[in-house]
């Protein structure tokens, strides 16, 4: 039986495509391991596992480890991390917080499906769903290192769609918006934000029905289609959100 693998354990947006994903599909996975960045902590049952790596060869030692089947799921559901960068000049920045930062958004996302897509091509080839973030499109001046960051490494994965996709290998991107997350718990929500129950569903959904590129919500992609060529569109969408911050 196939299994889905959930690199970031605590990801609600993460957990609830599995969960979804899972409840759609009739036992084609047999089960859910949650896979958690977090030294403190040990795991709780078989079906969780804890680790902390810090090299490349730690990460590849971890990823053949786990002995992946054909037609395994991966869901890598990185960390958000980002630092106020909107308010801070680059120089101003601590360098050990852009180090955690592009450490968690991008290093080790793009070596965890590296090695992952290696392992899966070794066994007849599988399925790999990442999350980058709306935010990337353009790149908002509020968590603007944060935003190019993973607009760097969804453009990497979209560039090479069609190496993965010869090794039997598919890359799903999921374009996701601002969302109702526990880690977003004190911040205001922006226009068209979703709950990640509903992330869950639209994924869910979209990816069981061959959507490489999911966008959540789709209007996103209306939205980032048309700041790319209209001058000025992006200051005005910036005041647009501030000014329903303020009136809530």
């Amino acid at each position: 039986m196939k299994s889905i693998y959930l690199f970031g354990g605590r990801s609600e947006l993460g957990n609830h495509v599995a969960t979804e994903i899972m409840s759609r599909t009739f036992g084609e996975f047999s089960k859910l391991i949650k896979i958690q960045r977090d030294s403190s902590s040990t795991a709780e049952s078989e079906h969780q596992l804890v680790w902390q790596p810090h090299t490349v060869s730690e990460v590849s030692e971890f990823l053949t480890s786990l002995s992946l089947k054909k037609g395994d799921l991966m869901i890598v559901a990185p960390g958000i991390i980002h630092v106020g960068d909107s308010i801070l000049g680059l120089s101003e920045i601590d360098p050990s917080k852009i180090h955690d930062l592009v450490w968690i958004n991008f290093t080790l996302p793009l070596l965890v499906i590296t090695h992952a897509s290696r392992e899966l091509r070794l066994v007849g080839g599988g399925d790999i769903i990442v999350f980058t973030s709306a935010a990337a499109f353009p790149p908002q001046p509020n968590a603007l290192i944060y935003s190019h960051v993973k607009r760097a490494l969804d453009g990497l994965l979209r560039a090479s769609h069609g190496k993965f996709r010869s090794r039997n290998v598919r890359i799903c991107l999921v374009r996701s918006a601002f969302s109702g997350t526990k880690l977003n718990e004190g911040r205001t929500p922006t226009p068209f934000s979703v709950s990640p129950l509903r992330v869950g569903q639209i994924v869910a959904n979209r990816f069981l029905s061959g959507k490489d590129v999911i966008w959540v919500p789709a209007v996103f992609r209306l939205i980032s289609f048309s700041l790319r060529f209209v001058p000025g569109l992006q200051n005005i969408a910036n005041r647009i959100v501030e000014a329903s911050r303020q009136n809530r």
